[in-house]
C-alpha cells in the first residue's frame, strides 16, 4: 500500500461517476498512512498488511500502540537490567556498547533508559548510528528521549532521514520537538516530501503550529508542487487538520499562485464536496483575497459551494460577505 500521494492502484480510484466525500478520502489517507506506520512497527512490507485496508485509522492505531506495547513488555525486564547497567557505564563505553549492540537493540535500549542517561548518550553516537537508531525508535521512545536532545543534534538526525526518504519516522519526529526545530529539520526539504512529512505526523495537533511557523514561500511552493504532481487531494487533507487561521493561510498563498493552480486546487475541492472544510478559513483571508480565489474558470462553482455550505450552518455573514464579494 503507498504513502500518502504516491499513485493510485485501480483499487484505490474512485469511481468518477460518484466522487467522494472529502471525509471519505481523508479516512481513507489516514488509513493508508496507519498502515505504513504498523507495517513499520511489524518490520513487513506494507502490502502485506492490505487485508487490513478497510479497517478505520483509529483502530490501526490502537493496534499498533497494542504490537509496540506487547513487543516491549516481551523484553522489559532484560532491557531494564542492561539500560540499568548502561546508566551506570562511563558515556563513551555506554556509546561503544551500544554500536556493538547495533541501532535495532540500541533503539530498545534507549527505550527504556532514564532520559537523561539516554540523551547523555545520544550526544557520544556518531550521527550515521543515531539516525540508524532512530528507524528502530518506537513512538514511546521518541517522546520520551528526543524533547531532550540538543536542537541541532535533532536537526541533525532529521535530516539525515529527510534524504534517505524515512518520511514515516519523521513524522514521529516532528510530533515531538517544538515547531521551530520541526521547521529547522525540513527547512530545504523537497515539498512534495514535506507534504508527506506532515501526512504522516503522529500526532496532527502538531500541525497548525507548523503551518503557522512555516514561511510563506515554502508553504507556496507546497501548494504549487500538488498542482504539478496531482496531489491537491492530499494537500485538502492536510487542510482538514489545521485550525482556522490555518486553513486562512492556506487559501491566501493558493489566491498568490497561478490561475490555473488555484483552478486545480478548487476543481478538487468541488469533486470531494469540500467546501465545509474551506469554509472555516474564509474569515482570516481578506476580500482581495478572497475576489481572487473566486475568479475564473473555478471561482463561480467555489463561490455556490462555499455560499451552500456557509447557509448550511446558518453563517449569514459569510453569505453576505460572498454575495458582496463575489463576481
Amino acid at each position: 500500500m503507498p504513502e500518502p500521494g504516491a499513485p493510485a492502484t485501480p483499487a484505490d480510484r474512485p469511481d468518477p461517476a460518484a466522487p467522494p466525500a472529502l471525509g471519505d478520502v481523508a479516512a481513507r489517507l489516514a488509513t493508508r498512512a496507519e498502515l505504513a506506520k504498523l507495517a513499520h512497527e511489524l518490520d513487513l512490507a506494507p502490502d502485506e498488511l492490505a487485508f487490513l485496508a478497510d479497517e478505520p485509522a483509529e483502530a490501526l492505531r490502537a493496534l499498533r500502540t497494542d504490537v509496540a506495547t506487547s513487543l516491549a513488555a516481551r523484553h522489559e525486564a532484560r532491557l531494564r537490567r542492561v539500560a540499568g547497567l548502561a546508566g551506570v557505564l562511563p558515556p563513551g563505553l555506554a556509546a561503544r556498547a551500544a554500536q556493538q549492540a547495533g541501532p535495532v537493540v540500541g533503539a530498545r535500549v534507549a527505550s527504556a533508559l532514564d532520559p537523561d542517561d539516554a540523551v547523555r548518550l545520544a550526544g557520544r553516537l556518531p550521527l550515521d548510528f543515531l539516525a540508524e537508531l532512530t528507524l528502530s525508535l518506537d513512538t514511546a521512545g521518541v517522546q520520551r528521549v528526543v524533547p531532550g536532545l540538543d536542537p541541532a543534534l535533532v536537526t541533525a538526525v532529521g535530516r539525515r532521514l529527510l534524504d534517505e526518504g524515512e518520511h514515516l519516522v519523521l513524522g514521529r519526529l516532528v510530533s515531538a520537538v517544538p515547531p521551530e526545530a520541526a521547521l529547522a529539520v525540513v527547512e530545504h526539504a523537497d515539498p512534495a516530501a514535506l507534504l508527506q512529512v506532515a501526512l504522516l505526523v503522529d500526532d496532527r495537533s502538531v500541525l497548525p503550529g507548523l503551518v503557522r511557523e512555516l514561511p510563506v514561500d515554502a508553504l507556496r511552493t507546497v501548494l504549487a508542487a500538488c498542482h504539478d504532481h496531482g496531489t491537491e487531494t492530499d494537500a485538502l487533507t492536510l487542510l482538514t487538520a489545521l485550525d482556522a487561521p490555518g486553513r486562512g493561510r492556506v487559501l491566501t498563498c493558493l489566491a498568490s499562485l497561478p490561475v490555473e493552480h488555484r483552478a486545480g486546487f478548487l476543481t478538487v475541492a468541488a469533486e470531494l464536496g469540500a467546501w465545509s472544510e474551506v469554509l472555516p478559513g474564509l474569515p482570516h483571508v481578506d476580500d482581495a483575497t478572497l475576489r481572487t480565489l473566486l475568479e475564473p474558470p473555478a471561482g463561480p462553482a467555489a463561490l455556490a459551494g462555499v455560499s451552500a455550505a456557509a447557509r448550511a450552518v446558518g453563517d449569514t455573514a459569510t453569505v453576505a460577505r460572498l454575495d458582496a464579494v463575489g463576481p
